[in-house]
Order: structure tokens, then sequence, then C-alpha cells
């Protein structure tokens, strides 16, 4: 039996395929699977802070990756070469603009 579950514009569809136990070693989520680093522990207050600094500044760890000298090449879907200022800039904007949508939601967090 497979069973697939959409909603209803089509943007989030999921099927389940098998069920079986496992041990609790054998299963890694993709997340898992796909992490560049270790999984790090944050205090409450860590994770405010890193929330604030993300909030504040989109971009830090993409500037810092450029300024330590990697070179950083992005494509949209049709194999263009993006412009990561302006992408880097674009991000900035939009994430102002959300921010000021959603202040409500940083007084409960902080």
């Amino acid at each position: 039996m497979i069973i697939k579950i959409e909603d209803k514009t089509n943007s989030h569809s999921y099927i389940l395929k098998e069920i079986k136990n496992l041990k609790n070693d054998e299963w890694k989520s993709e997340t898992d699977k796909q992490r560049f680093g270790t999984l790090i522990s944050l205090s409450q207050d860590k994770y405010k802070k890193q929330f604030l600094e993300s909030r504040n500044n989109p971009t830090k760890g993409m500037r810092q990756m450029l300024a330590s000298g990697r070179k950083v090449i992005m494509t949209d879907e049709n194999g263009k070469q993006l412009d990561i200022e302006e992408m880097m800039r674009d991000r900035e904007r939009r994430v102002k603009e959300d921010n000021a949508k959603t202040i409500i939601f940083l007084r409960w967090i902080c």
C-alpha cells in the first residue's frame, strides 16, 4: 500500500512508501545526512542572541565567507550566474520588510 498526502495547492506532497521497524541508531533524517558540521546545543540566551543577530544581519555568514577569500558562485534554475552582491542586498531588503511584519513575534521570543 502506498499513501500519498497533498495540500490543496500541491505545494506540499508526502508519499508513504514503506513502514518498518528500525533500531535507534539506524535512522538518520535527511537533514542529518546533509549537515555540513556537527550539531551544537544552544541555551535559550544564546539562541536569542543568534536569532537577533541573524535578524539584524541576515547576510553576515555569506559576507564572512567572501571576506575570507572563498569564491561563491550561485546560479538560478536556468543556470544563469547571479550577482552575489545584488542577491545579498535583496535578501537584506526582504528580511527588513519581514522584520517589520513580525515585530509581535519578536516580543514573545525576547
